[in-house]
């Protein structure tokens, strides 16, 4: 795969320029002949697509890199590095999904946790830091609109103390107390900043 376009790409994310970005990522899939290698940039695509509000499309664009992975998963190794990266990021990608699309709370929260569970040897890797804080702050969000804040708030601790500072979750903490700053959930002002948080 073509590393500098893929850096291109994910710098016209940090731009905001999602549509560029998407763009990019189909071009960079499109001229990748390694099937794995492929589903990288595909996913990337589908994370663009979120960011642009088109779930829709989100999710086809995930069900082509999920099948050309489930394709794969015979001939690789259970200790395949790469491989397991691929599967969490497409996991995360697929609960952020069903929570952007409104779905129940409780199947959102579900898929975030299975996630979690699922992937917890691989989102041990420092290189997964920035996929395990996005997966624990929705679970976080989630949890404090169920009303669940005992739970809720220990999460949003340990991102803090991960990132050493209460930068960008100052909001999210005010309303897990109580005060009336903004609305958790699937809202732009929430999902938006954390689209792509795991954009290499």
């Amino acid at each position: 795969m073509d590393e500098q376009r893929l850096q291109h790409a994910c710098e016209l994310v940090d731009e905001g320029k999602y549509t560029e970005a998407h763009h990019e990522f189909i071009q960079l899939a499109e001229s990748t002949p390694d099937p794995f290698e492929r589903a990288w940039p595909l996913i990337y695509a589908a994370n663009t697509l979120q960011g642009l509000g088109q779930q829709e499309a989100a999710t086809a664009q995930l069900s082509a890199a999920r099948t050309l992975i489930e394709e794969l998963r015979a001939s690789r190794s259970a200790s395949d590095e790469m491989f397991a990266a691929a599967e969490s990021f497409l996991d995360f990608e697929d609960a952020n999904l069903s929570w952007l699309r409104g779905d129940n709370l409780e199947v959102a929260l579900n898929r975030f946790d299975t996630a979690l569970t699922k992937h917890r040897s691989a989102l041990k890797d420092p290189r997964a830091r920035g996929l395990y804080e996005a997966i624990q702050i929705r679970r976080a969000f989630i949890l404090a609109d169920l009303g669940r804040w005992k739970e809720s708030l220990p999460l949003l601790e340990e991102i803090s103390r991960l990132r050493n500072t209460l930068r960008g979750l100052h909001s999210t903490w005010g309303t897990a107390v109580g005060l009336p700053t903004t609305t958790l959930g699937p809202s732009k002002n929430l999902s938006r900043p954390l689209a792509l948080a795991v954009c290499p």
